[in-house]
């Protein structure tokens, strides 16, 4: 399921990032408070669907590969490392690096989704981005 979910995220498939989350799954993507994330904290799926596809619409997903083994944290809790580069469409610079997720499980469907990165990696990137011209 969640190799399933990383796979669909580098193809950009976003009905395939989706198909395993409840309804109302809580998502966040954690931040430190003075860095931007540009899917931040939610419900839903089609909410995480809309914010996942304004990212794709300035970012693309060049790699993304979840580190095996997965591990459990807790009882209905998988950890997964996942490693990516990400390109920036307009600009073309890229990105390597890797995150951390915390998949929540209630029977066969996510219910909620962490995702910590390194903030300090990605807030230069993005600084990058903003003082580089095409």
């Amino acid at each position: 399921m969640i190799e399933a979910a990383c796979a669909a995220w580098e193809a950009e498939h976003l009905e395939g990032v989706i198909a395993d989350l409840a309804d109302d799954v809580e998502f966040r993507v954690y931040a430190p408070p003075d860095a931007a994330s540009f899917v931040g904290s939610g419900r839903g799926r089609d909410e995480l669907v809309r914010r996942l596809a304004d990212y794709l619409d300035i970012i693309k997903v060049m790699y993304y590969e979840p580190q095996l083994p997965l591990t459990q944290a807790r009882e209905g809790v998988l950890r997964c490392r996942a490693h990516f580069v990400y390109r920036h469409r307009a600009k073309s610079l890229e990105i390597e690096g890797s995150m951390r997720h915390l998949w929540h499980f209630t029977r066969d469907k996510v219910t909620r989704l962490d995702v910590y990165y390194d903030a300090l990696r990605m807030r230069a990137f993005y600084d990058l981005i903003e003082n580089v011209a095409v």
